[in-house]
């Protein structure tokens, strides 16, 4: 028996077909339930179901947007303007060097729930024009700078605080990467210092990462830089997962594959791994002997390249940036990996 189309006057949805069956009419108030017990992830399947629940969707549908080096500012404006309710991780194309303070701007406003962005925005475009928009926002927010001068002094941002009093100074710190231009900036809108956020050295004790560090400090960890003793295997890679819900950034004297891989795969929030040695922080500090890393230096380079070498092609990586630096003497190697996180 033919069925007859609904009106465009009625409460009931319309119906479509596909492979021949029909799609049953529901009314537009189940449907707006259905939608919304929906787990995000899956939503998408509704912005071609009909009109209403595109129209639905369409801001509480896309959580990441990875936009193409072909986007222009024009498209991801669009994107925005129709989709950014709901995006917290945008990654804007790598190519394009310079946009305007008014695009950083607007993507803020369009865009509320904004929790990690990496772009070639500059630090002064983040103070001036980003986080006067982001301020009411609730929860710390990660901004990975992908082309600061080297020569930039963030000291200048501070001075240009002093200048305007009426204008709190933004509770954020910069870590640079050695070994190209980028820089990590943390948000964290309610600092607390008696919470510690960052460990970048700690002095070794045969079980301190289990038993101490992560238990004591994980829950609160953006940052976490490992003894040179303590080797990133799959049980220590497990650990931090479990212990460091809000990790990232993760520095790494000596890495196994096994233990990397499990980072990229089970640790949603990372940004980026250093791997490999770095010169000593303080030269008088005599405590851990700065030239532990000498004996079989060149074997653990080997490996910690071998390791690197099996996660570049991982869809989570967007780079793997090698650096080689001299102290006194000494030759110390490492490697960035650049991760796009999933929250």
């Amino acid at each position: 028996m033919a069925t007859t189309a609904p009106t465009p006057a009625s409460p009931w949805s319309v119906t479509t077909s596909s492979g021949g069956g029909n799609v049953p009419i529901l009314p537009n108030e189940l449907l707006v339930q259905i939608v919304f017990m929906t787990e995000l992830p899956y939503r998408g399947v509704f912005l071609s179901v009909c009109r209403f629940t595109n129209r639905l969707v369409s801001q509480h549908v896309y959580q990441k947007a990875v936009f193409p080096e072909e986007a222009t500012m024009t498209d991801m404006i669009r994107f925005c303007y129709k989709h950014g309710q709901s995006l917290e991780i945008i990654k804007l194309p790598q190519r394009r060097c310079y946009y305007p303070d008014t695009f950083f701007t607007i993507l803020a406003q369009l865009c509320p729930k904004l929790s990690f962005l990496q772009s070639s925005i500059t630090p002064k475009q983040l103070v001036r024009r980003l986080l006067p928009v982001m301020k009411q926002h609730p929860t710390s927010s990660t901004f990975m700078l992908t082309h600061v001068s080297p020569s930039f002094a963030y000291y200048e941002l501070d001075l240009e605080q002093d200048d305007d009093p009426s204008s709190p100074p933004p509770d954020i710190e910069y870590y640079r990467l050695a070994c190209c231009s980028c820089c990590l900036a943390i948000r964290q809108p309610k600092k607390d210092d008696d919470v510690v956020t960052h460990i970048s050295h700690y002095y070794h004790h045969p079980g301190a990462l289990r038993s101490a560090i992560l238990p004591t400090f994980g829950s609160d960890l953006v940052s976490l830089t490992l003894n040179p003793y303590d080797i990133l295997t799959a049980s220590v890679a497990h650990m931090i997962i479990a212990k460091c819900p809000r990790l990232r950034l993760l520095v790494v004297p000596t890495v196994k594959a096994d233990g990397l891989w499990m980072m990229l795969r089970w640790c949603d929030t990372l940004v980026a791994v250093v791997v490999g040695s770095t010169p000593p922080l303080d030269d008088d500090d005599n405590d851990d002997d700065p030239h532990h890393t000498l004996a079989g230096q060149d074997t653990v380079d080997d490996e910690n390249e071998r390791a690197v070498a099996t996660v570049e092609s991982y869809k989570r990586v967007w780079c793997v940036h090698p650096h080689v630096s001299h102290f006194q003497g000494l030759i110390y190697k490492s490697w960035h990996i650049g991760i796009i996180p999933r929250m």
